[in-house]
């Protein structure tokens, strides 16, 4: 993963009247924190940030903050937007290193299509997410789960989600991420047993 670079200023000026006028001229403020360090406030251009934040590996980019002279290694966090408008408000970076692992949310996209549909399954999605802890530079944008295999009933679990090496999901293997649950009254093969039966009886009564 390619790092992100980013402009920041230190700002010693705090509260809703200077944080108005940064965005006013297109920046965001924000504040820097982690790994033991005194809390950094700054701003950085809104443009720049979003651009970032909409690229391949989104809010799981690596950023390489330049704050007038030294660069700081972080991930974007806690992000507010406004309400209506989605302009960003306010970021929080945390600071992170090469070598050690965090912890970030991952969003799950589903691949295929569950040949159980077509039999009149219900496709479930359980979990759309899952936290992973990686080192920075390992977090994946997203994880793909192909679900073109999965017939009536057929589950898939956190222990069956293909990551690389270095990933770790922090959540029992065997939680529930998507299914093709069995509607009520419906069994693997029953649509056609009922359909012959009908006929069946169709011709019996003929």
């Amino acid at each position: 993963m390619t790092d992100a670079t980013l402009l920041a200023t230190n700002r010693t000026s705090r509260g809703s009247g200077p944080a108005g006028r940064m965005r006013n001229v297109g920046d965001v403020p924000a504040v820097i924190y982690g790994l033991g360090a005194d809390t950094v406030t700054i701003s950085v251009s809104a443009r720049e940030l979003d651009r970032i934040l909409h690229s391949d590996t989104g809010v799981n980019s690596l950023i390489s903050l330049s704050v007038e002279g030294e660069e700081v290694l972080a991930l974007a966090r806690q992000i507010q937007r406004h309400a209506t408008r989605g302009i960003l408000q306010h970021v929080d970076f945390i600071r992170v290193r090469r070598d050690t692992a965090v912890s970030a949310e991952v969003p799950l996209h589903l691949v295929g299509e569950a040949p159980g549909t077509k039999q009149g399954g219900k496709l479930e999605q359980q979990l759309f997410t899952v936290t992973v802890s990686a080192k920075p530079d390992k977090i994946p944008s997203s994880i793909d789960i192909d679900i073109s295999g999965l017939e009536l009933g057929d589950q898939i679990h956190v222990a069956d989600i293909p990551v690389s090496d270095g990933v770790v999901i922090a959540l029992p293997g065997d939680a529930l991420v998507v299914q093709v649950a069995v509607p009520r009254g419906l069994t693997d093969g029953e649509g056609a047993e009922g359909a012959e039966g009908a006929e069946g009886a169709e011709s019996a009564e003929a």
